[in-house]
């Protein structure tokens, strides 16, 4: 008996960018733009040093990498819960909280990894840069000084998204 299937192509992510060997997901870049405005980050966005949303995730993943394993870096289960509840709590309604996972294609635990990578990335600024999170001006100083002496040392590839004939 023989069956006949259909095989069609469709894309469920994409590549945007490669920092060392770490690939950087359209999907990535898509949520972090969704919690730019909703995460209760105790730091300044970086719309105003990075304003293009890939490179804020490109240069987070730089960050990671520079931060790796390091326990100063990484933060407590118990800090990742209080700021899952903080951003349930800033998004307000149970039925947009619902849909932001379910459109980012999260649950409870794969959002506390994503919270934990941002929580890792503040907490190598808050131990390495000079300036009060308080003080916009000097902490993007900071901020854009640290890109530019981290952004050459690693190898960086953006990917361009192929045209569909």
């Amino acid at each position: 008996m023989w069956f006949v299937v259909e095989a069609r192509a469709e894309i469920v992510d994409r590549v945007v960018a490669v920092v060392e060997t770490e690939p950087v997901l359209e999907s990535q870049v898509e949520l972090d733009a969704a919690l730019d405005g909703l995460d209760p980050s105790p730091l300044p966005g970086w719309s105003r040093v990075l304003p293009d949303a890939t490179d804020r995730v490109v240069f987070a993943t730089i960050l990671r990498t520079v931060a790796s394993d390091v326990a100063l870096y990484q933060p407590t289960r118990d800090e990742i819960d209080a700021r899952r509840t903080a951003l349930r709590v800033a998004v307000g309604d149970p039925r947009a909280w619902d849909a932001l996972l379910q459109r980012h294609s999260l649950d409870e635990a794969s959002l506390g990894s994503v919270i934990r990578r941002r929580m890792v990335v503040e907490k190598l600024l808050l131990r390495n840069l000079v300036a009060d999170p308080a003080d916009p001006e000097r902490w993007d100083a900071e901020c854009a000084a640290l890109v530019q002496q981290l952004r050459p040392r690693y190898r960086v590839r953006y990917v361009t998204a192929q045209e569909t004939p």
